[in-house]
């Protein structure tokens, strides 16, 4: 016997990490528990999948997964690990490799576990040469926003601000803002087992959200920079709820609103003024709630060697806020991304 529901919940009260963990999906679920090649264990009365093949994780570009592992039998350990810890020691078959997603704070000890677990079995990472090596990560961080009572000098606020309802009125333009954003983000992943690059339904459901204000700068007509921000997080499925009631909790005790930086694109041939007119339009809207503003964005290992640094200039180079005094772009969590391989 096998329930979606179970598994859901056994995972998000396990999981120690700021992303929800494991298999996301009913149907990908389903599809995993039919398939032979995944593998079962028994927790309660229930059999979950422990360890499936990568194309049914939600997120993972599974074929990037099994070029960087060099393995084509690419799997995710489906359950948190404490669960795997709790097995019977085995061996890793030579032709497998075991993807592992957990907050950072547990690597170190989980490789040592797990390498134990499986006798033989060696824990690799996904380094990028471009961020100076450093290991697959996602980084969640937050910056709390505080608005100037007189601008300084605002840069020119001349992004169109658009809601569903009006996207969903101009279906051509939604298309061209998933042309614009659906391709700039390929480049991040190339070291990394995750997708960069979301799927249009993925991004219609952020675009189309009712919580979303979507930030457009055009030329000729045409879109050339696209800012997505929603007001809370409940757009935000894939992080885990434990971690979202954090914050949410922690923005009504500070009276702030709560706002998700979803993502920024631009055409490779727009002039970096377009990305600063959304920010600055971004910035304006804040300084007009009169509310402090308290930011939540996520970056990759690679990414975040820039965005956190860039987030507080654009937002004090708009001249109608600042990063409050007496704090800075702070780091919540980091999720770390390895694998587990056999030795030869």
């Amino acid at each position: 016997m096998t329930n979606f529901p179970f598994y859901r919940r056994l995972c998000d009260r396990e999981n120690t990490g700021f992303r929800r963990l494991g298999l996301l999906a009913e149907a990908q679920y389903a599809a995993a528990v039919q398939d032979a090649r995944t593998i079962l264990v028994p927790v309660a009365d229930q059999l979950v999948p422990a360890l499936c093949p990568i194309e049914y994780a939600t997120g993972y570009d599974a074929d990037r997964a099994r070029e960087l592992t060099a393995q084509e039998n690419t799997f995710l350990l489906s359950l948190p690990p404490a669960y795997l810890q709790r097995q019977r020691k085995g061996t890793l078959p030579t032709e497998y490799a075991v993807l592992v997603e957990n907050d950072h704070r547990d690597t170190d000890h989980l490789k040592k576990e797990l390498t134990e677990r499986f006798p033989g079995a060696v824990a690799c990472d996904f380094p990028d040469p471009r961020a100076r090596g450093s290991a697959a990560s996602l980084i969640a961080y937050s910056a709390a926003l505080h608005r100037d009572p007189t601008p300084r000098a605002p840069a020119e606020a001349n992004a169109t601000i658009l809601d569903a309802t009006s996207l969903r009125a101009d279906p051509h333009l939604a298309e061209q803002l998933w042309a614009l954003y659906g391709e700039r983000f390929d480049w991040l992943g190339r070291h990394h087992p995750l997708s960069m690059e979301e799927s249009q339904s993925t991004f219609n459901a952020a675009l189309f959200h009712g919580d979303t204000q979507t930030l457009v700068t055009s030329e000729q007509g045409r879109p050339v920079c696209i800012g997505l921000f929603t007001a809370g997080l409940a757009v935000c499925d894939w992080l885990a709820p434990e971690f979202r009631a954090h914050l949410e909790d922690q923005a009504v005790t500070a009276d702030e609103n709560l706002i998700y930086f979803y993502g920024l694109a631009s055409s490779t041939k727009a002039s970096a003024t377009h990305t600063e007119g959304v920010m600055a339009t971004f910035a304006q809207t804040l300084w007009r709630a009169e509310k402090p503003c308290r930011l939540i964005f996520e970056t990759t290992n690679l990414s975040n060697r820039y965005i956190p640094r860039l987030v507080g200039k654009w937002v004090h180079g708009s001249g109608y806020g600042t990063i409050a005094p007496g704090t800075s772009v702070e780091a919540l969590a980091q999720v770390d991304f390895w694998y587990l391989k056999a030795t030869p």
